[in-house]
């Protein structure tokens, strides 16, 4: 009897685990989905905010010695009036992209719990979360260098609408 107690609740907790992993590769998907539509255009965003922030740091060193040179100053004009629409423009997208994590948030704590299970059952060893934790890591470190390259080149903006 014991023995047919011990081996159905062995069973269930096989069942429990199974239906788990179910879960979780469903969650997982989803997330990594996001992942995947966002990455090409958060990777566009930032080459164009190197290619920009350099431009924008040479006005800013040909306004520091033309300040009273008036075709220099309507060219930096022209240069802030066409590039601050188009960041003003990534600002909201990034601030949609965030936005779209907070719905995300009880599928990203279950992954990283069940990573934390494996990982703790594994003895640190890798397991098949190991994938999706790079990749999130990845996006995460790509979002932040994007936030910061956008205020670096809004900070640049804002130097050189004052110095006009």
């Amino acid at each position: 009897m014991k023995k047919l107690l011990l081996s159905l609740g062995l069973l269930l907790l096989v069942g429990s685990i199974q239906a788990q992993d179910a879960s979780i590769d469903s969650r997982k998907e989803e997330v990594l989905s996001i992942i995947n539509e966002h990455s090409p255009m958060l990777e566009e965003f930032q080459s164009k905010l190197a290619e920009h922030k350099s431009h924008l740091e040479e006005r800013i060193i040909v306004l520091k010695y033309h300040r009273g040179n008036k075709e220099v100053t309507e060219a930096c004009s022209l240069v802030v009036q066409t590039v601050e629409p188009y960041y003003n423009n990534v600002v909201q997208e990034v601030q949609e992209y965030q936005a779209v994590w907070f719905d995300q948030t009880r599928n990203i704590t279950a992954i990283y719990t069940r990573y934390g299970e494996l990982k703790e059952a594994t003895g640190g060893g890798s397991n098949d979360l190991q994938g999706f934790v790079d990749q999130h890591r990845r996006y995460l470190e790509l979002l932040d260098n994007v936030k910061s390259d956008l205020i670096g080149v809004i900070t640049d903006l804002s130097s050189i609408k004052n110095s006009i």
